[in-house]
């Protein structure tokens, strides 16, 4: 239901770009649209196109990004996407990543601006929070405990006594 215009930054570190396409969508209070496949994200650069967006998304809550893997698996380091509208008079919204986008999952990234509990009526940045922390416990989670072993060659206390016992001298 109007005209927004995407900024996509690429960090100017080596290798930052990536010769894959990245699949963009806008996710606002009162929907979501698909902006395919429209960036190739290059070293340095700072990408603008405008896209034209049939339905009212209200406020801009998310922009969720994908880079699927053609040929290549590189990894893309993503500064920031900024997206103003709709219109030429709209708000400029900022969402930040300073990340390497790495895989082929989906990353939400939540509008720059500090949010509260009293400015999430709907709960949608509690269920971002949510499906983040799930995400995050699968890729982090730790190996199973090992099984105890055997106590008796453990070395005894009294093998350390010697090391404590001497004096500390400085000078």
């Amino acid at each position: 239901m109007g005209l927004y215009r995407v900024r996509v930054s690429t960090g100017s570190s080596l290798c930052a770009g990536s010769n894959n396409q990245v699949h963009l969508w806008l996710v606002g209070e009162h929907g979501e649209a698909a902006l395919g496949g429209r960036l190739r994200p290059a070293r340095g650069k700072e990408v603008e196109f405008q896209v034209d967006v049939s339905e009212y998304l209200g406020r801009l809550l998310f922009v969720k990004l994908r880079k699927r893997h053609f040929l290549s698996q590189d990894a893309w380091f993503c500064n920031w996407i900024s997206v103003q509208g709709p219109g030429a008079s709209g708000n400029e919204f900022r969402f930040p990543c300073y990340r390497w986008v790495e895989g082929d999952g989906i990353l939400s990234l939540p509008e720059g601006t500090g949010r509260t509990v009293v400015d999430d009526p709907q709960g949608l940045f509690k269920k971002h929070r949510e499906e983040e922390l799930v995400e995050r416990r699968k890729l982090y989670r730790s190996a199973p405990p090992l099984p105890p072993g055997p106590t008796g060659e453990l070395p005894t206390l009294s093998q350390y006594q010697c090391l404590v016992s001497f004096p500390l001298q400085v000078g």
